[in-house]
């Protein structure tokens, strides 16, 4: 409810989500590639939507709960790729696999 701005009492089955329009990427400020590749494809279906909720489920004992919904308006499309640069010199894999991270 808070992403949508909604009280969380106020989230019930029928209601309608419209996504905000937004050029900019949720993933534009993020050196690391593989990250900010996993973070545009997971996102890339929240992008110019429209939802309606179609169930809600008691969720966890943290109060959180599980809500379904349909995009109404899209399909998911692969992300744009070409958007995402990185410059990654074998110096730096280096101090990267001496560090532990599998490259």
């Amino acid at each position: 409810s808070d992403l949508a701005g909604v009280r969380a009492d106020r989230v019930r089955p029928g209601m309608l989500l419209v996504t905000k329009r937004s050029s900019e990427s949720s993933a534009s400020s993020i050196d690391n590639l593989a990250i900010r590749a996993f973070i545009e494809a997971k996102a890339a279906h929240f992008r110019r939507a429209v939802y309606i909720l179609t169930e809600i489920t008691p969720g966890a004992s943290d109060g959180s709960d599980i809500v379904l919904g349909v995009n109404l308006c899209r399909t998911l499309e692969t992300p744009n790729m070409e958007g995402l640069h990185c410059d990654v010199t074998g110096e730096l894999l280096q101090q990267l696999q001496r560090e532990g991270v599998d490259v």
